[in-house]
């Protein structure tokens, strides 16, 4: 009985050794994302993972997409801002979006919310960040190929997202800066009745994305009867969700990120009603409710 009882407390503490263990190897592990305008027919994506993982083996890689439109520092911003908070802190994100250093615009890593992230300082992150970072350098970090400067992500911020993941602060792979090139993304406006927005994204169902959030709606609109209208097109009411909708009816409603958006359920409303991005959306508060619905035909 004593040897199985000791057995027995020595398997406890060897399992409490493990957990141990493991709880230290998770808080070490780096979560590296990248988002770029590669496309998924070059090897431009597997050389910079191969190149993180050469010095990192350990590194969990996250594709958050590599289809934004080319050089589109607007819909990068618009991705990674509606993304990154999912992300634990520690988190490094590489933008690998017109990234190439110029004599004016230079890479940096910009710390915001506990979370690192490395790019070209080309305007981006004034559209990313809505308040100043909390810390922000050019990178020092020397490219692996000092003859080869057009692929920064692999020579330059693969080394540098893995500095970081080994706990080497902002101050020991850069000099600190003062300031960031500024952008600024087009706002809504809004008056006593009537909010002006316009269609910033389309999703790959072909969803339009609007750029008025849910607070603002409720602050000019409240509960009074309004009408929503976008190229001719007028709603009346907000839908709950897709399907409270026929078929092929059109939805207007508010997202998971808290922003208007258009969509057909079962089809595609940026085809079928020909809107693109940039098309301007108005919010009116109107005297009587129309019973019209919001049709195709």
């Amino acid at each position: 009985p004593f040897l199985t009882s000791f057995g027995r407390l020595l398997m406890k503490r060897k399992n409490v050794v493990i957990l141990k263990i493991k709880s230290k190897r998770q808080e070490k592990m780096a979560i590296i994302t990248m988002i770029t305008d590669w496309g998924d027919t070059d090897y431009y994506t597997a050389a910079v993972k191969g190149a993180i993982l050469s010095m990192m083996p350990d590194a969990v890689i996250v594709d958050i997409t590599h289809k934004v439109p080319r050089f589109d520092i607007a819909q990068t911003a618009y991705l990674l801002g509606n993304v990154y908070e999912s992300f634990p802190t520690g988190t490094i994100h590489i933008i690998g979006v017109n990234s190439e250093e110029t004599e004016e615009n230079f890479h940096v890593v910009a710390l915001y919310k506990g979370q690192y992230f490395i790019g070209l300082d080309n305007g981006i992150f004034s559209l990313l960040f809505p308040q100043p970072p909390d810390e922000v350098v050019t990178l020092d970090v020397f490219y692996s190929n000092e003859h080869a400067t057009t692929f920064p992500e692999r020579d330059r911020f693969a080394k540098a997202a893995v500095l970081l993941a080994q706990g080497k602060k902002l101050s020991e792979i850069g000099t600190p800066r003062v300031a960031l090139v500024q952008k600024s993304a087009f706002q809504p406006t809004a008056g006593k009745a009537t909010i002006h927005g316009m269609v910033v994204h389309i999703d790959s169902y072909e969803n339009l994305i609007t750029n008025i959030p849910y607070p603002l709606f409720k602050k000019v609109i409240g509960n009074q009867p309004f009408k929503i209208e976008v190229k001719g097109y007028t709603a009346h009411s907000l839908a709950d969700g897709y399907f409270q909708v026929a078929i092929s009816e059109i939805a207007c409603l508010f997202g998971s990120n808290g922003f208007l958006q258009i969509a057909i359920n079962r089809g595609k409303a940026s085809s079928l009603l020909n809107i693109k991005k940039r098309e301007k959306v108005v919010i009116s508060v109107v005297e009587k409710r129309e019973e019209e619905p919001f049709h195709l035909y």
